[in-house]
């Protein structure tokens, strides 16, 4: 299967489940989201289209571009590589469950976007969210069976929930704004750069959180 030349929008689920190889959308200028396409293993992209469904090219190993070498759609990370081989790069490197699988649960520090759900249900001890991080998507720290820290080192305006991580024992975040705890009942210590602005449900920010013992503030004086 090919797309023809003449081909400008693609709409949602259009190539979903086909059996696209190498596709080539180099006069596509708006495509909505198109999923389950594994087999894609090639792909010529606008640097200038925005397709959110890129990171989800599991099986992709090359990937070409025209009219520029820095693509506008967000990647996974693991794709950093693949864009080099051809001199391009992206303006956004997001962390995906592919790439959690790859790096075990290590971000790299070139990652600047973490994808929603990365976190959830998966075997992991320490989660550390390194400073260049300025969006974290939701869902990240619910149902962490294993987890015993979170650390999140980014100071951008990034709304954090944790919730339902029953051997969660400490908590260090430098974000300004919402921020709530939730069913961690192991959890003892909390850190905060600053306190948070108002809770992300407006109602108690560590909720069923019944060992909670120590609330450090490192800068009390700036809200």
């Amino acid at each position: 299967m090919n797309i023809p030349k003449s081909v400008t929008q693609i709409s949602y689920n259009a190539l979903s489940d086909t059996n696209l190889k190498r596709p080539d959308l180099s006069n596509v200028v708006e495509i909505e989201d198109n999923n389950n396409l594994d087999g894609v293993t090639a792909l010529t992209i606008p640097v200038n289209l925005y397709f959110n469904s890129l990171i989800f090219f599991n099986n992709l190993n090359r990937i070409s571009a025209v009219g520029g070498t820095v693509i506008k759609s967000p990647v996974a990370c693991f794709m950093k590589e693949i864009l080099e081989e051809s001199g391009l790069s992206s303006q956004v490197y997001l962390y995906t469950k592919k790439d959690f699988e790859l790096t075990n649960g290590v971000i790299p520090l070139f990652c600047n976007h973490i994808g929603s759900g990365v976190f959830c249900n998966v075997d992991i001890v320490n989660i550390e969210i390194p400073s260049n991080v300025t969006r974290i998507d939701w869902g990240n720290f619910w149902n962490c069976p294993n987890v015993e820290k979170i650390a999140i080192f980014s100071e951008k305006d990034i709304s954090i929930s944790i919730e339902n991580c029953p051997k969660l024992l400490e908590v260090i975040t430098k974000t300004t704004v919402n921020f709530d705890v939730s069913n961690c009942k192991e959890l003892t210590k909390v850190t905060m750069l600053y306190i948070p602005t108002i809770s992300l449900y407006k109602t108690v920010a560590f909720n069923h959180c019944r060992n909670l013992k120590e609330i450090v503030i490192e800068n009390p004086q700036k809200t």
